[in-house]
């Protein structure tokens, strides 16, 4: 149902080129991160609902079993083309650390030898790799060092970000 939801906004123009940075270094640069996204807000209906649930439920895991301050959560779809990435990267902003935890569903499934692998890398040398495989929900702290690999084929995902939001004036 959501992939059919992203492919359905995908025909009627609602992707857009991702971007890096944030505020005034906001910027496009295809060659760190080439992905298409649209951003999921409430207003956004009949599905959202399903979203809320998935992410509600993740917030709830997170302040009871985790006791993390999550206050809410932002999503967007993404669809890396052939070719497209996103090269090693943190989620938490230097400037505006409010994003707590990541979380990435897989939408479709990729075989391994067609890319759009996450990498996850573990700061001591060692990374896993976790290939596309649609139902598949992955989540880790967000200021843990990350890639996409080039995709070879099309890789859809609902992905998000559990925030605290404690730093609103650090926001440039």
């Amino acid at each position: 149902m959501l992939l059919k939801w992203a492919v359905g906004w995908e025909m009627q123009g609602l992707f857009h080129e991702a971007s890096i940075g944030k505020g005034a270094f906001k910027n496009q640069q295809s060659q760190v991160r080439s992905d298409q996204i649209a951003w999921i807000d409430p207003e956004d209906q009949p599905y959202y609902k399903i979203v809320d649930d998935l992410f509600g439920g993740l917030l709830e895991l997170a302040r009871s079993q985790l006791f993390l301050p999550v206050k809410r959560f932002e999503c967007h779809f993404a669809k890396y083309e052939e070719g497209n990435l996103y090269q090693r990267h943190k989620d938490r902003h230097k400037h505006n650390p409010s994003r707590l935890l990541t979380a990435v569903l897989y939408l479709s499934s990729l075989l391994p030898d067609e890319g759009g692998t996450l990498v996850l890398y573990h700061g001591n040398g060692e990374s896993s790799k976790i290939h596309p495989q649609q139902g598949t929900l992955v989540v880790f702290d967000s200021g843990l060092e990350h890639e996409v690999e080039l995709a070879k084929k099309n890789r859809w995902s609902l992905t998000g970000w559990l925030r605290d939001d404690i730093h609103p004036g650090l926001i440039i």
